[in-house]
């Protein structure tokens, strides 16, 4: 039973991290370190009797029952300085003891840093594998919680099992000094122990209960902090600061409340074991009387030195009960950050299947429909497409037609629901996912810039590309010439989401890491959507680049006027394929595209009178 327990914990996502070999060792020398110094406490613990014993005389010793003392000449030394003596000695047991429990503190604390670091390590790898469906699920400051969680929990955790560990062992040392001492003195000591350890194991199950509270309500104000700062602008915009200052002062307000819960009972723990300290010296002195009353001369000596060790116990079980209530304290992080290791109910990238190279023929999107929540709408419906290699496909249609739906099934952030989707005859799902992106370049209306350099930005699209593969890439995406105004040039850093950069400077950014990137098909969602005319232009003619080189290019666009050249334009309509054909035999037809471009005519033209105007 014990060695499948053993083998669940190896299994388990978090054990696992203590159950490594070298870590094994490491706890194994820790704790032969904290035996050791459990070791000189006993020994201490008799040098302390020995001390007190020859304050009754050097006859008194009875040195035939203490094998070390048979050859130190102790009836030629005074009474005086063999007390002294037995007092150094144990001042000195006590000070390598320290030693020793500094040196398992300090591989403690190493061992726990390692854990953390791995811990963490496995949280940002388990977050970056889920799947796109999955993960969307989790709000960031969520993710974030999650991905600090270890720095939070590890070191107090490891700090109160070494405590633990250190006092036990003391423990066991000071009970069996105390047994030898006085049996009956203590099964007293031993059942006041036991009642004071029933009142904190109580206590403790409230501290459980309220860190859990705690914990999630942490959680939630994360949410809350992070969502505010991102939508920063929209809560101005909207002039909703105080909505969302009412929502985290309410989640404040209950954390306030669980700490204050967590802090009570944890704080009765020491008032308490200060109680249990002053209590046990008067019970052990009252009782102790009685059971030596009948004793030799050498009883006060014996009572002395019990009471010390008593009180020595006392406060270990303090730290005891202290590290059991600081563990307590984390349960509700640890717990959440069990959660988020575990693999149960989760959904992850499969990372297996056939290597993907090159399109070599076409992609099929054989009558697909995909729904986003299992029983709801679908987004896409019935939809089958042949592209051929090297075509030019554009995408046009009112909000929620189904654009973006066909990119994220191109790009596989989603499956499809139904049908498939066929690249050169194969169902792309059977395609290893990271080789399919890995042909894959993507520009989208919002380009995601990181707050580092522009050189960073850039090899984002390939990291092993070189600085001149770069700067031609920059070059190609008509980004050269802005980036050489910049302060540092390539080295400038641009800010949090590139705000130090006009939207067209971000878009030609996100073109130079596709063109570092050279990929097979090139996807542009509104990628020119917001721009002005000057920056648009520039961004069509790289664009040009592309169509140059043959690339399969997938474009959805509202500005008609930038896919008029495509080689087929797909019209959608509530998911589902309306009208398809070059944009001149769509007007001819004088469809949905036919309204549509007329509509825009009519808009330009519009715009253009005012100016004029």
């Amino acid at each position: 039973m014990k060695l499948m327990q053993l083998h669940r914990w190896k299994s388990d996502p978090l054990w696992s991290l203590f159950f490594e070999k070298k870590r094994v060792l490491l706890a194994a020398i820790i704790l032969l370190l904290n035996l050791t110094a459990a070791l000189f406490e006993g020994v201490s613990f008799g040098a302390i009797l020995l001390a007190f014993s020859s304050l009754n005389g050097i006859a008194s010793l009875n040195i035939s029952s203490y094998p070390l003392l048979r050859n130190l000449p102790l009836q030629n030394i005074s009474q005086n300085y063999v007390f002294v003596l037995f007092v150094i000695s144990a001042v000195i047991l006590q000070t390598f003891r320290s030693g020793v429990s500094y040196a398992a503190q300090y591989l403690s604390a190493k061992l726990s840093l390692k854990i953390q670091m791995d811990a963490q390590a496995k949280v940002y790898q388990q977050i970056l594998q889920f799947s796109f469906p999955f993960v969307s699920h989790y709000k960031v400051g969520d993710l974030i919680k999650y991905a600090d969680a270890p720095a939070t929990v590890i070191p107090p955790l490891f700090f109160n099992v070494n405590q633990i560990m250190v006092s036990s062992s003391m423990i066991i040392v000071a009970m069996g000094m105390m047994l030898y001492l006085n049996t009956p003195l203590t099964c007293v000591a031993f059942f006041l122990f036991s009642l004071f350890g029933f009142l904190q194991r109580i206590i403790i199950r409230k501290i459980i209960e309220f860190s859990k509270n705690l914990s999630d309500h942490v959680t939630e104000f994360s949410k809350h902090a992070v969502q505010s700062l991102y939508a920063i602008r929209a809560i101005h915009t909207f002039n909703r600061q105080e909505t969302i200052f009412k929502k985290i002062v309410g989640t404040l307000k209950e954390i306030v409340f669980s700490s204050q819960k967590v802090n009570l009972w944890n704080n009765a723990i020491p008032a308490i074991n200060e109680i249990v300290g002053i209590l046990l010296v008067g019970v052990l002195l009252v009782f102790g009387a009685f059971f030596f009353k009948d004793s030799s001369k050498n009883f006060l000596p014996i009572l002395m030195t019990f009471l010390f060790v008593s009180y020595r116990l006392s406060t270990k079980v303090q730290f005891v009960i202290g590290g059991f209530g600081g563990i307590a304290v984390q349960m509700g992080y640890l717990l959440r950050l069990k959660e988020i290791l575990e693999k149960k109910d989760k959904e992850f990238i499969n990372a297996r299947g056939e290597k993907f190279f090159r399109l070599t023929q076409e992609i099929a999107f054989c009558n697909i429909s995909l729904s986003y929540l299992k029983n709801k709408r679908y987004a896409i419906q019935n939809f089958s497409l042949v592209v051929p290699k090297g075509k030019i496909i554009a995408f046009v249609g009112a909000s929620g037609a189904g654009k973006s739906s066909i990119i994220d099934l191109i790009i596989r952030l989603y499956d499809p629901t139904e049908g498939k989707i066929l690249v050169d005859g194969v169902d792309l799902r059977t395609y290893e996912l990271g080789s399919w992106r890995d042909q894959l370049g993507v520009v989208s209306q919002d380009t995601f810039i990181f707050n580092d350099s522009i050189e960073e930005n850039i090899l984002f699209g390939n990291e092993r590309a070189t600085f001149d593969q770069m700067v031609e890439a920059a070059k190609l995406a008509h980004a050269h010439d802005f980036i050489q105004h910049l302060p540092q040039g390539y080295q400038t850093l641009v800010g949090e989401r590139g705000y130090r950069l006009s939207g067209g400077e971000r878009q030609r950014l996100a073109l130079a890491r596709v063109f570092l990137r050279d990929p097979q098909i090139l996807i542009l969602d509104e990628a020119t959507s917001s721009l002005d005319s000057h920056s648009e232009q520039l961004i069509q003619k790289a664009i040009e680049v592309f169509i140059q080189r043959k690339k399969t290019i997938f474009i959805v666009a509202h500005r008609l006027s930038t896919i008029f050249k495509a080689d087929e334009i797909i019209v959608l309509n509530e998911g589902r394929l309306i009208e398809k054909g070059t944009h001149q035999t769509l007007i001819e037809k004088k469809g949905s595209y036919f309204k549509f471009w007329s509509l825009q005519s009519s808009e330009n033209t519009l715009k253009k009178t005012r100016i004029n105007f």
